[in-house]
């Protein structure tokens, strides 16, 4: 589909638009129709990225929420958050909320008055229902989780897009940056997610690293999630399985006995954390998968302590490094089901500064006995990560036309029933912090909560 601007003809079927302000991205498409006066320059050169800029006098259009916060507004609009302004204590209040929040379905939360944290807010289960990962994703709350993953798919299958880098000083990651004096326990909200864990986890850790044999190219950079314990006011615990790409990475800079410089990325735009979740392959590249699915470049920003790229608009960013041959115990933590983990010697990563943006928002998540974000996100980038293997191994798959002739690639998602006591590396327990009767209050709380809210938009 071509139009001409400004006399030349332009196809915005494939190229993306960027704005000379590098804050404001969309797709082209969304454009069509508009009798706005706008701008093609030539790609720049020598950047690494390759962009066109577009001046643009009319007003933004994003259909694709551009980090969390702007899906967090999106989710009040609709009543899909519930705020805790009350002051609350990080054990037992906030695991407390988060497991009524859990077993009441599909409710997000956001705590604004953390006892000890001023300033500092905390988000659990943002991803916890198809509804919100609809919106994450620019569609309707209503859209069948089935029409939801073939347009996810559909978009992976787009023309890839580079993302754009912007300059650290405009990047809302570094709004606020302490390399003196790091100590995670004052900077991030933590608390301890189940009882029988062993101690602070942070279950939606984004982690950049590189191969430092290729060098600092974002093509050759990893993005994955991971489960990360604190283990100091500088050191965290990664859980690796020896398979994962921080794994392959760890092993090549370990053989020259180097330091592996890495960036955890917390709290990063919802589509970018599927894909950090979703394990698509070391040849693979996740920062331009991301680009396909929000429909525009990613905004990336380089570190201040290393090359690495890592999100702009990401709440939090830790940098830091991997000692070569450095291994610390870490775990246990509760895996989905309610089962715990095993203690193993990992990696430990090393944090030499903290950035982030003004009044940080923590996005972390509840993993335990009932459905959680967890649940949704391994079950939408499961698909999308078996629709690309299948393109990519089975070519008669991409030369059939599948898409077109209604047939879809889908992954079967079934719940398992799991009794109220479980064995685990010969250890029962009874899952559950607190108990039965004291979890009653804060669904309680919940509920008055949601009611309040549903009053409040109906008066609207």
């Amino acid at each position: 589909m071509n139009h001409t601007v400004n006399d030349r003809c332009v196809d915005f079927s494939v190229l993306a638009i960027v704005f000379s302000n590098p804050a404001s991205v969309l797709a082209g498409r969304e454009l069509c129709g508009r009798s706005r006066k706008l701008e093609v320059k030539l790609p720049k050169r020598g950047t690494g990225v390759m962009t066109t800029e577009l001046a643009y006098s009319g007003p933004e259009v994003r259909t694709v929420p551009r980090d969390l916060r702007e899906l967090l507004e999106q989710l009040r609009a609709k009543s899909r958050v519930l705020n805790i302004e009350r002051a609350v204590l990080p054990e037992p209040d906030v695991a407390s909320f988060c497991r009524a929040a859990s077993e009441l379905g599909d409710t997000t939360i956001l705590f604004d008055n953390i006892t000890g944290y001023k300033g500092k807010r905390l988000l659990v289960n943002l991803l916890a229902s198809w509804a919100n990962c609809a919106l994450m994703s620019g569609l309707p709350s209503d859209l069948p989780i089935r029409e939801l993953v073939d347009e996810l798919c559909s978009r992976a299958d787009r023309q890839p897009r580079e993302p754009v880098l912007i300059d650290v000083g405009n990047a809302p990651s570094y709004e606020c940056l302490d390399t003196s004096d790091v100590d995670l326990y004052r900077s991030l909200p933590l608390f301890r997610v189940n009882e029988h864990d062993g101690g602070f986890y942070l279950h939606k850790a984004c982690v950049v690293s590189e191969d430092l044999v290729a060098g600092a190219r974002h093509d050759r950079m990893k993005f994955g999630m991971y489960s990360l314990q604190v283990q100091g006011r500088d050191r965290l615990g990664v859980h690796l399985s020896g398979t994962d790409n921080l794994s392959l990475h760890v092993r090549i800079a370990e053989k020259p006995h180097r330091r592996l410089p890495v960036a955890v990325c917390l709290g990063v735009p919802p589509l970018a954390a599927l894909v950090a979740s979703a394990a698509i392959g070391y040849e693979a590249t996740e920062y331009n998968l991301i680009s396909a699915l929000y429909q525009h470049p990613f905004e990336l920003t380089r570190c201040v302590m290393s090359k690495l790229s890592v999100p702009a608009y990401a709440e939090y960013v830790l940098e830091g490094y991997i000692e070569p041959g450095l291994r610390c115990l870490a775990g246990p933590f509760t895996c989905n089901g309610g089962g715990l983990s095993e203690i193993k010697r990992q990696p430990q990563i090393v944090v030499t500064g903290i950035a982030h943006r003004r009044d940080p928002i923590l996005d972390n998540t509840y993993v335990g006995k009932f459905w959680a974000e967890h649940d949704c996100l391994i079950g939408i980038a499961g698909t999308l990560r078996l629709h690309k293997q299948a393109k990519d191994s089975l070519p008669e798959i991409a030369r059939s036309g599948t898409r077109a002739e209604g047939v879809h690639l889908r992954l079967g998602l079934c719940g398992g029933r799991w009794d109220e006591k479980r064995s685990v590396a010969g250890m029962s327990f009874q899952d559950g912090l607190p108990a039965e009767n004291c979890l009653s209050a804060y669904k309680q709380e919940i509920g008055e909560a949601q009611r309040r809210q549903a009053q409040c938009r109906s008066q609207s």
